[in-house]
Formats: structure tokens, sequence, C-alpha cells
């Protein structure tokens, strides 16, 4: 040792706090000190290091390689944790992350691969298993698609995403196949599953105009223009619609409303209701065989059958409470006439739709009898009522009161943005 220099580590000292010892002894205890200090550094960084070495924590570095940008990166970090830890509890949930990130890289092929080996490990991931059907039928794969969404489906429709999603993408994928009718069907049930979504009463818009059925196509671009009636594409669809109709006047009003919403003409639209007609003309003497329109197998009904089942739990529901519901009908088409100590009153049935939402809608006409009559009406409220897979009928067993009162007025408060959509107070009562 050389104790005519004084170092801690490689950084030189001097003795300004320990005035009167020798400088050697002074050394030996800050060379002791330092090595002290060294260690318990080496001890915490192994600590740390065996630490990071975790399936855990190698799916956040992926996450945070995402973040970065780097997916690449992301991916091989996951195919390192894949390999090393096969017995990792999570080992299912990796997998669907990189599915994710294929998907990100547009590498659909290795992203089924992906979400296949989720499946394999739980093959009660519905989530997966529905998006491998999207993924199924970007890539072609439309039978598989179809086995994908018939898969989840028969697990049942209590699932935290989007049904309606993957109506949508059955019927675009029974289309695909030849299946016009099971596609009208599947994205009729989508537009009930998913009642503010436009794209499946777009399709069957699509659908019934290529058939040359431009009133039913007529019929579902009004019910996607009352969802997105600020929407230029929708517009100028309905203005091509009218001019096959040759409704001259009506195709020029639609035409002129799409203009309006599209100020930067992204979609260069005509600029004459007369150079429409010339392009409807076009199309016409281009056009290619038509595929033939089939009626909806028991679709048209859906809605009838969705309330028939609500008013059967309401009616089931208002005896329970001491109310005798009559036979003859009451003002509105929605609504049960019951009685009680000989006193006649309404009761509205109302569907809500999408938990955690328990919200419904209430039509120009209800809101003004509801609000016009005293006392005002009753509302009983019915949710969950779900749908049979197998035969695209309601489920018989399915719904359940969450909301009643004999006599109700809505409260401008619990209004939704959106017309006369009404959120219900509370948590669904059993």
């Amino acid at each position: 040792m050389r104790f005519g220099q004084h170092y801690v580590g490689v950084l030189p000292r001097k003795n300004y706090f320990t005035p009167g010892y020798p400088d050697w002894l002074i050394d030996m205890i800050f060379r002791n000190v330092s090595c002290i200090v060294c260690v318990m550094l080496l001890a915490i960084l192994a600590g740390c290091a065996a630490e990071t070495d975790t399936p855990l924590v190698g799916s956040h570095r992926a996450l945070l390689a995402q973040q970065k940008g780097d997916w690449e990166e992301s991916i091989e970090i996951r195919k390192d944790i894949i390999a090393r830890f096969p017995q990792y509890t999570y080992l299912p949930d990796v997998h669907f992350e990189q599915a994710l990130a294929h998907i990100h890289l547009n590498q659909d092929e290795q992203a089924v691969e992906s979400f296949s080996a989720a499946i394999e490990l739980d093959p009660e991931f519905r989530e997966a298993i529905a998006r491998r059907s999207t993924v199924n039928f970007r890539l072609g794969n439309y039978e598989q698609a179809i086995a994908d969404s018939n898969q989840v489906i028969a697990m049942g429709t209590e699932i935290d995403f989007d049904m309606g999603e993957l109506y949508l993408t059955r019927g675009d994928a029974f289309l695909e196949t030849g299946d016009a009718g099971r596609a009208l069907h599947s994205w009729e049930l989508a537009t009930l599953l998913a009642p503010q979504s436009v794209t499946p009463l777009l399709r069957m818009a699509s659908y019934y105009s290529q058939g040359e059925q431009y009133e039913q196509a007529l019929t579902y671009l009004d019910r996607a223009l009352k969802l997105a009636d600020d929407n230029p594409d929708i517009h100028y669809r309905r203005a091509l619609l009218l001019a096959e109709t040759d409704r001259k006047q009506d195709a020029q009003i639609a035409l002129e409303l799409a203009r309006k919403l599209d100020p930067q003409e992204t979609l260069k639209l005509p600029t004459s209701v007369e150079e429409l007609f010339s392009l409807v003309q076009k199309n016409r003497e281009s056009s290619q065989e038509h595929i033939t329109a089939r009626p909806i197998p028991a679709a048209e009904s859906l809605e009838t059958a969705e309330l028939d089942q609500a008013k059967k739990i309401a009616r089931e529901f208002l005896q329970t409470q001491g109310l005798e519901c009559l036979e003859k009908p009451a003002q509105s088409a929605d609504a049960i006439l019951c009685k009680e100590n000989q006193i006649e009153l309404q009761v509205l049935v109302k569907i809500a739709r999408g938990e955690p939402d328990q919200s419904f809608t209430l039509t120009d006409k209800e809101y003004a009898l509801v609000t016009a009559q005293s006392p005002p009406l009753g509302m009983v409220v019915i949710s969950e009522i779900r749908f049979d897979p197998k035969t695209g009928s309601i489920d018989q067993k399915s719904g359940r009161v969450i909301a009643f009162a004999k006599s109700w007025k809505p409260e401008l408060s619990r209004f939704k943005p959106t017309l006369y959509q009404y959120q219900v107070p509370g948590k669904p009562k059993n």
C-alpha cells in the first residue's frame, strides 16, 4: 500500500474532516468504506438485473419499445419471453399483444399465428378469437373468419368488446362466400348490437343498391343519416339513389347538402345535378352482373321480436307490482295499458342496450306523449335481451327489468346530447 497518496476508489481526497489522525489510518478507513459501498452497489445492481429477468418486466419493456415506435424490438422481446418462460401464467396475453404488434406492422399472417397460439393456451380467449376473425377476413380466409365469429357468438354476448363489429365482419365474410341472406342477417344484428354505428346500415344500402332495390337501399341510408347527418358521403350516396329513381329535385337537394358538408372537396363530387345524372347513366351502361337480392331471413322482424320479448318481461314484472295488464292497445306501440284500482294507466316499455351506458331513445311521439300526459306515463326499462346464435332469433330466456316508475317524466339532466337519449340513473338492479 502506498500511504503517500490518498485515494477513495480512484478519486483523490484530502484530510479535511479528521484533523489530528495519521494519514495512513484515514486512507485505510476510506479504502474499507469504498470497498463496502462498491460491494453494496454491485449487489443492488445484481438484484435489479435479476428482477428485470422476468416475463412481467419483459412485457413492460416490450410496451415501452412500442411507445417509442420500435415495434420490431417489442416483437423480439416477446419472442424471448415466449421462448424462455413457457409456463408463464399470462403467456396467452403475451401472444395476444404480439399479434397486435404484427397487425400494426401489417403482418397479418404472423398475427393469425400469434392469435392462434394465445387461443391454444386459452381456448376461452374470446377477444383473441374475435380479432383473429377480422384478420382472417382480411387475408381472404372467409370460412375461417365465419368459424371464428360463430365460436365467439356461441360463448355468449356478455363480453367486453364490440359484438356489433364481430357481426359486421361475419356478414362481410358471408357475402364473400355467396351467402347474401346470412350476410344481411348478420348486418341487421350488428345494427341492433351497435345502434350508433352507421357501417352495417351502409353495407345493407350498398347491397340493395347493387340489386337495384333502390327504395330499400334508401331506407337504410335514411337510418344512417339519423345517426350521422353531417356525413357528406352518405348524402352523396343518397343523391345517387335518388337519381337512379329519377327524382331530380330530391337528388339535387341531397347533392347540394353533400357539397356543403365537403368544403375541401375531398370526395370530388359532381358540380351539378346534370353531371350527377350523367354519371348514373354511365354506371348503368358499364355495370356488371348485379347480385340478386334475397329477403333477410328473420331479420326483418328482429326489432318487433325484441320488443315482444321486452313486453313479455314487462307484463310479468308489472303483475308482480299489483297492476293488471289489459289486452287492448295503448296509445303508443311501445306501451302496455294497465289498470290499478279501476284507474287505467299506460306504461312505456323501453329497451336499454349496451352496458354500462344503460340508455334508451325516446321517439318524438313518445317524448310528446310522456310530457303532455297528467299524470305522466309509467316507464319500465328492460336490458340484456340477447340473440340465440344458432337460430338468429331472440333468446327467450334473456332480458331483465333494470328500472321502473308508475309515473315518469324525463329529467332534462339525464338526457345525452343525442336527441331524446336517456341515461338510466344508478346501477342496474337484479
